[in-house]
């Protein structure tokens, strides 16, 4: 679960990313 604290830390940053977007930029 490597994506968990990337997801966390777009979301607490911009607040505009989400589990879903993360995933496709990390594909």
């Amino acid at each position: 679960m490597t994506s968990a604290p990337r997801v966390w830390f777009l979301t607490g940053s911009q607040g505009l990313y989400g589990p879903e977007t993360v995933a496709q930029v990390e594909q």
